[in-house]
């Protein structure tokens, strides 16, 4: 049985991105205002404000999750993959599009899979971000 939800808060957090993330071993300290947190996160093309990708953290923090698209050493994640598989780069070239990105998270105070599941479902579908399509 789940536990009854009585009342849900969130905070909307936006950090800025640059290729300046890459050029010192993966600095992903920007990203530690969301250590522990848990939500939905967005990624924005600046200079259009266009919402590129939206994904969730349910099972790892939302530093984690978003990093994970982030690392060379890493898969990726989906972001990555579609995007590169669409623009037919590789990962340096992915990391020269982050001059003009943002990541918008979403936190929620309580970590719900399901709650957190509906929500990015209800954005991507709103927002129909095209590297959530691609596979």
């Amino acid at each position: 049985m789940s536990p009854e939800i009585n009342h849900v808060s969130f905070d909307a957090i936006t950090i800025e991105c640059d290729a300046g993330i890459f050029s010192k071993k993966n600095d992903y300290s920007r990203f530690g205002c969301v250590q522990n947190c848990f939500g939905i996160y967005l990624f924005i093309k600046k200079s259009t404000d266009e919402v590129l990708y939206v994904g969730q953290a349910t099972e790892q923090c939302l530093k984690d999750r978003i990093t994970q698209h982030l690392s060379k050493n890493d898969s990726g994640g989906t972001f990555r993959i579609n995007y590169c598989k669409s623009k037919d780069l590789d990962y340096e070239g992915f990391v020269k599009i982050f001059d003009d990105m943002s990541v918008k998270c979403i936190i929620l105070n309580i970590k719900s899979k399901s709650l957190i599941t509906a929500m990015e479902s209800i954005l991507i579908s709103a927002l129909n971000p095209e590297f959530n399509r691609l596979t």
